[in-house]
């Protein structure tokens, strides 16, 4: 049985139902050791491994291709701008517009508003909508990938400079509900998450290289 979904440029993909279950960020919270830096997600870890080490059923090497896999994706410059050079072709793949990674995370700085979102809606938000840009110190285009509190002064961003091709981070101040809302509206528009995230995370790595 096939799943089908509509994106916000009204495209229909479909995937097989067998392959994506609801995603929950409670469950996976529960479920999931979240590695941080401060305000960044850098990876994930499962209980199961983590509380078992001498569990018959851990694949300790699959554990560490998987996280490698997700910090090369979202913290290497040049795998990430590879990315948004193929973003029409990842719009159009559903097993990749629902990959899910640590640092596609939006800390709201409430712990039961943070989640995690997909590749694919960030992709197409920064494609048709204006919310998540702003300008840098440069007067520079600045795509927002985190949004964070910075106390009680505002918000920090770390976004993706598209005339430097890296990642920058800088204060924000002043009406941001609608970077807000646009966050919030991320997950909840593609509410699903594939059962193997990291096969098809590391296929997407192998085929944009």
């Amino acid at each position: 049985m096939e799943h089908h979904f509509t994106t916000v440029s009204g495209e229909q993909l479909c995937i097989d139902s067998k392959l994506i279950e609801q995603f929950d960020f409670q469950a996976f919270q529960s479920s999931n050791y979240l590695t941080t830096d401060q305000f960044y997600v850098k990876g994930w870890l499962p209980k199961e491994y983590m509380n078992n080490p001498r569990s018959v059923n851990t694949d300790y090497a699959s554990l560490f291709d998987q996280m490698k896999t997700y910090n090369e994706f979202m913290y290497k410059s040049f795998i990430f701008n590879k990315i948004l050079t193929n973003t029409d072709k990842i719009l159009k793949r559903p097993e990749f517009f629902l990959l899910r990674f640590p640092a596609l995370y939006f800390n709201h700085g409430f712990k039961q508003k943070n989640t995690i979102f997909t590749l694919g809606s960030l992709l197409e938000s920064w494609k048709y909508f204006s919310h998540l840009h702003t300008m840098d110190d440069m007067g520079e285009v600045l795509l927002i990938t985190l949004l964070y509190p910075q106390h009680v002064y505002g918000y920090r961003v770390r976004g993706w400079s598209t005339e430097r091709q890296d990642f920058t981070e800088m204060g924000i101040m002043g009406a941001i509900d609608d970077c807000i809302t646009e966050f919030e509206s991320l997950n909840k528009r593609y509410p699903w998450q594939l059962k193997n995230n990291h096969t098809y995370a590391r296929q997407l790595i192998k085929e944009i290289q």
